[in-house]
């Protein structure tokens, strides 16, 4: 037992705790080709769950599938998880990408999820998939890669707010191969380190090398929904972060252009959503007025650390039809993304 000490004056005591730093809620997904350890039982689909790089070793032979997951580790996630559409390092066709996709969709977790095919097939589904999750109350925002040449197109065809999509080649390190899924990686990792109050412009990436684009081509690129990277003093950043939502019923709509206003939204309903679930499996007597004070706590602490900036007083009542389920009516001001400011100057000399 440690001795107690009589002595006034001010005391202290503390750990240092080696590795790398984890951020409590930040997931990440990736799905793709694999090659298994010999030893380990594994089938294509099975969800494995990885919270150190010595996890993903543990299962998985090094390759893309353990630098995807390396990348988004690095940059703090919680948690991984990996799903294999193959354990030989063979190309799955969209079949085999639906079935992991499908797996995948039940994981409650929110997060950031990583594809690594970018056929156009597969970014159909995966276009469902997100769909699927944001319906079920599993939120994952996508980050998704695919050829040059179909770049513009493709984003204007996914036109989704939980779709980042991106087509440049990059390299990981000094020597390693060009590969669009890199980038798609290190862009997802940074938006797990960022989380939702970021405001994702100009973010370095975990790059050693990008391929070059013209400032024509990122205009059009930013125009149309395509996340644009460039190389600034040898170090590859990400112009914009975007998502692939441009329009709405035909008409331009840039509401949810910015991957941080998504981030927010989730991170404020799985917020009010786990304190509401806390309360609803504790005391039987808690009131109308306790539920509509809960998320008035939750807006509150929100609005402090600035992921919105007022809110009005939540609205709580009981259903008409059914007097066991509780109807909440949240109104909030979402803060801004800047990404644009004009200075007007006056000048007199």
């Amino acid at each position: 037992m440690e001795n107690k000490n009589y002595r006034p004056g001010v005391y202290s005591k503390y750990r240092v705790a080696s590795g790398i730093f984890k951020m409590a809620g930040r997931y990440g997904f990736y799905c793709g080709p694999a090659i298994k350890k010999e030893e380990q039982d594994i089938q294509p689909a099975q969800i494995l769950e990885f919270t150190s790089i010595e996890d993903v070793f543990k299962f998985i032979q090094p390759g893309d599938f353990t630098e995807v997951c390396r990348m988004m580790l690095e940059k703090g996630a919680e948690k991984v998880y990996g799903i294999p559409v193959s354990i030989d390092g063979s190309p799955s066709d969209a079949e085999g990408y639906k079935k992991a996709f499908d797996e995948a969709a039940k994981i409650t977790s929110s997060g950031i999820f990583v594809c690594g095919s970018g056929e156009t097939d597969v970014l159909d589904l995966i276009k469902i998939f997100a769909d699927t999750c944001s319906a079920t109350q599993k939120e994952k925002v996508c980050v998704c890669w695919c050829e040059t040449e179909q770049a513009i197109s493709t984003a204007q065809k996914l036109n989704s707010e939980r779709i980042v999509l991106c087509c440049q080649k990059s390299k990981i390190f000094t020597g390693s191969e060009m590969k669009q899924l890199y980038t798609a990686a290190s862009i997802a990792a940074s938006i797990i380190e960022g989380g939702p109050l970021r405001n994702y412009i100009g973010i370095p990436l975990s790059l050693s090398a990008i391929e070059t684009i013209s400032e024509e081509t990122i205009q059009e690129y930013l125009k149309s929904g395509v996340t644009p990277i460039e190389q600034i003093n040898g170090q590859p950043e990400c112009i914009r972060c975007i998502t692939t939502k441009t329009s709405s019923s035909g008409e331009d709509d840039r509401t949810f252009s910015s991957v941080g206003t998504i981030l927010s939204i989730d991170d404020i309903m799985v917020s009010v959503r786990t304190r509401l679930n806390q309360l609803i499996k504790g005391t039987y007597g808690f009131t109308i007025d306790s539920i509509a004070s809960q998320i008035a706590v939750i807006l509150g602490e929100k609005q402090r650390t600035g992921t919105i900036v007022s809110f009005e007083p939540p609205v709580v009542y009981e259903s008409e039809n059914d007097p066991t389920v509780c109807i909440a009516e949240l109104e909030f001001k979402l803060r801004s993304c800047v990404h644009q400011i004009y200075i007007s100057a006056q000048i007199e000399i």
